[in-house]
């Protein structure tokens, strides 16, 4: 019985032993080739990552080169519409000043036309009054100008 029993689990082992190293041999190789599978994936996905930080890194200095480029351009922009706003507020200065003198000659006028039309017609309370006019010519020579609170420029507005 031995013997039948030999004969039987000695080809079995002999069949199975070889197979089970095989498997065994077939599964590490599975294994390995796994293993370097995952790291060429890691090794690629860090690659990829570093790639991206740089690409993204770029963007942001591009976009940032641009933000400035825009900025400057506002700020530049912003600056000449200040000076030609300053230009504009100064010409029409000059040109109210313009008007008001223009006015006041005119008033100024008007008054010694009325005076000389007063004494030409007789009266004499108009030679108490020469005195004023006097003043009134210096102050036209001169170029300074009484302020004519009547004139619309020089009203204040009631608040």
């Amino acid at each position: 019985m031995k013997d039948g029993l030999t004969s039987i689990v000695v080809p079995l082992v002999v069949g199975i032993v070889p197979a089970f190293i095989s498997y065994l041999g077939a599964r590490y190789q599975a294994n390995s080739a796994l293993q370097t599978v995952k790291e060429q994936q890691q090794a690629e996905l860090q690659k990829l990552k570093e790639q991206q930080s740089v690409d993204l890194q770029k963007l942001r200095e591009q976009q940032q080169a641009e933000l400035e480029k825009l900025k400057e351009q506002q700020n530049a922009e912003i600056q000449r519409i200040r000076e030609q706003s300053l230009r504009d507020i100064e010409r029409i200065k000059v040109e109210m000043e313009k008007q008001a003198e223009l006015y006041e000659k005119n008033a100024q006028t008007d008054i010694i036309k009325e005076l000389f039309g007063k004494a030409i017609e007789g009266d004499m309370s108009v030679f108490e009054n020469l005195e004023k006019l006097d003043k009134l010519s210096k102050q036209m020579q001169k170029g300074i100008f009484v302020k004519n609170l009547k004139y619309p420029a020089n009203k204040r507005k009631k608040g």
